[in-house]
């Protein structure tokens, strides 16, 4: 059964939570427990490293249902899932929270960083050498509090010219349980 994170937390676990004795320490894999009021609210912080697919800046319309479009802006951090905690966390840990258990905030830096390319030269002996590509990067911060974002299925454009995509369609249920299991 698919976990959701957004929704209101079940009566049967906070119920069980005002009757147990809360604890501050950490709860393993799950993150710190930090005891409220109304239960208790766990903690993530995660650090990763991601490559974007580096798109190119790009006026699209998109439809939401059949009678519906919005003009929209794809960049290279539009595909980027701040909305879907289960990509930032452990498989286990995520199927280790209780049902309907509830995300409050999320909070997500975007930095560029420079990427190492390895080319070979041109001359007798082949060496590699290390060009240090700086990317035209896009900084951002608190993505959830100040844009609407969403996650899109991008077609890329042609062999001569990939990064700029021909067609832009949201997600759909079937897309956010291929990347749940792993297999998207």
């Amino acid at each position: 059964m698919p976990r959701q994170l957004f929704g209101s937390p079940a009566d049967s676990s906070t119920a069980e939570l005002e009757g147990e004795q809360q604890s501050t320490e950490p709860a393993g894999e799950v993150g710190i427990g930090i005891p409220r009021d109304h239960g208790v609210v766990t903690v993530f912080h995660e650090s990763k490293i991601l490559a974007t697919w580096g798109y190119v800046m790009l006026k699209t319309q998109v439809k939401f249902d059949s009678e519906k479009t919005f003009p929209g802006i794809l960049t290279s951090t539009s595909r980027l899932p701040v909305d879907r905690p289960y990509l930032y966390m452990p498989k286990a840990t995520f199927y280790k929270l209780p049902l309907h258990a509830k995300a409050l905030k999320s909070f997500v830096k975007i930095t560029p960083h420079g990427l190492r390319t390895p080319w070979r030269t041109g001359f007798s002996v082949v060496q590699l050498v290390n060009s240090d590509m700086l990317v035209y990067g896009q900084a951002r911060v608190g993505l959830n509090a100040h844009m609407d974002t969403g996650m899109f299925r991008v077609t890329r454009g042609a062999s001569g010219n990939t990064m700029k995509a021909t067609s832009v369609q949201p997600f759909s249920e079937t897309d956010h349980a291929t990347l749940g299991d792993g297999t998207g």
